[in-house]
């Protein structure tokens, strides 16, 4: 079953991506950090973003949320974002 699974999503170009992916990733060309179920819980958020930063361009800020916000996402139809 899991292979037939795995070949059904392959077929159809893997698991689709949704909104909140598609936006975060794009929160890189305005220089800003985005990540999704980063880390724990906020205190730890907030205390490890800034070691995500590259050199590669200077970095305007960041939004997040972490774990246990992403837990919640579809019961809550929505969540918190540092």
């Amino acid at each position: 079953m899991i292979a037939r699974r795995r070949a059904q999503q392959a077929a159809l170009g893997g698991p689709p991506t949704s909104a909140h992916a598609v936006a975060f990733d794009e929160l890189a060309g305005i220089r800003l950090i985005g990540r999704e179920g980063f880390t724990w819980c906020g205190t730890c958020l907030a205390a490890e973003i800034g070691d995500q930063r590259d050199d590669s361009r200077p970095w305007r800020g960041y939004l997040a949320y972490h774990q246990q916000d992403a837990e919640t996402i579809l019961e809550n139809r929505g969540t918190y974002v540092s």
